[in-house]
């Protein structure tokens, strides 16, 4: 009888413990990373290259994403995008808003990669990724911007659902043109591509 309460004890505090971690919120740093292993994944693998089927005069701008290491960033920042950079949602409202709201916050790293040419543009929506997890508190579309010492930046943007999902969506940046050193270069960077008043604050 002591051993069949102890084995019950046990299968209770194991079940407690199950439903702890899947309710528990998972750090928006620690879902980026989860992104960029995704995408440094695909720039390692032939055959991502070749699944996707990119056309053949986009190999070099493809050689240099490789050359890239993404293991680790040195540099992570949270970026405060203005409301004038989405002039477009207003008179939208409801559920209709919040799609069109997302999809523009996606927006802000093809009109970057835009200005760089089409190839750009290709690549980096070839070689992005995204997943999905829970935070349910995060209430408000959310950018963070990881830099690396040999690489292009990241952008990830994070979008909240409903019961406290999160989708999370990453993109190079392959633009030569914009520069991460610091809050102020990515500030500028931004107003570059006429999206001016972006702050930005390392984490």
């Amino acid at each position: 009888m002591k051993n069949r309460f102890i084995v019950l004890f046990v299968a209770f505090f194991l079940v407690l413990s199950l439903c702890s971690c899947n309710t528990s919120d998972k750090p928006l740093e620690k879902a980026g990373e989860e992104v960029i292993t995704l995408m440094r994944e695909m720039t390692v693998s032939e055959e991502y290259e070749k699944l996707y089927g990119l056309p053949d005069s986009y190999s070099q701008a493809v050689a240099k994403l490789r050359e890239g290491d993404y293991s680790n960033a040195k540099e992570l920042y949270e970026l405060e995008i203005p409301t004038s950079a989405f002039s477009e949602t207003n008179g939208i409202s409801g559920k209709l808003g919040e799609y069109v709201n997302s999809a523009l916050y996606l927006s802000l790293a093809n009109r970057i990669n835009q200005k760089a040419g089409v190839e750009a543009l290709s690549v980096s929506a070839a070689y992005s990724a995204q997943i999905s997890f829970v935070n349910a508190s995060l209430k408000e579309n959310t950018v963070y911007l990881y830099v690396f010492d040999n690489g292009y930046p990241i952008f990830v943007a994070f979008l909240p659902g409903e019961d406290g999902s999160v989708r999370a969506v990453g993109y190079f940046i392959i633009n030569e043109s914009f520069a991460a050193e610091s809050a102020d270069r990515i500030a500028e960077s931004f107003a570059s591509v006429g999206i001016s008043g972006v702050t930005a604050t390392e984490k």
